[in-house]
């Protein structure tokens, strides 16, 4: 459901800002690994109002999504730069992803989001390097 959703609304917005189709698969990874990132965050609301988005919570479970998620974003190949606006969409989702891995439970707690000055230094380096 994760790669069908957020994987091809990803995969859309790179092939909007002119990405080669090729690398479509690439994009659907990383989308997908975003997607994992924002339930882990949506998580306590949803259970707030009786949703229960996850089969299985343990903190193995969880812990192991979040590497398989994490794996898949640091495993994508682009063949050129011309995704790398439509990629910065998920610009905190690996930060999310390895403090999932690294405590699980904070999935249940809530994940805090850095302070604005941080998000947007982060945010700010990225463009400079030009990465995603």
């Amino acid at each position: 459901y994760i790669m069908a959703t957020s994987g091809n609304l990803m995969a859309l917005a790179c092939l909007a800002v002119g990405m080669p189709f090729s690398d479509i698969n690439s994009a659907k990874e990383y989308g997908y690994g975003d997607g994992i990132a924002r339930l882990f965050v949506a998580i306590p609301i949803l259970e707030e109002n009786n949703r229960y988005p996850l089969v299985n919570g343990t903190e193995n479970a969880v812990s192991l999504l979040a590497n398989t998620a994490l794996n898949k974003m640091n495993s994508v190949v682009f063949s050129d730069k011309s995704a790398i606006p439509a990629l910065r969409l998920a610009w905190l989702s690996k930060s999310i992803l390895i403090k999932v891995q690294k405590n699980p439970k904070s999935v249940i707690s809530g994940i805090l989001y850095p302070s604005e000055f941080i998000k947007k230094l982060l945010l700010f380096s990225k463009v400079i390097r030009r990465t995603f």
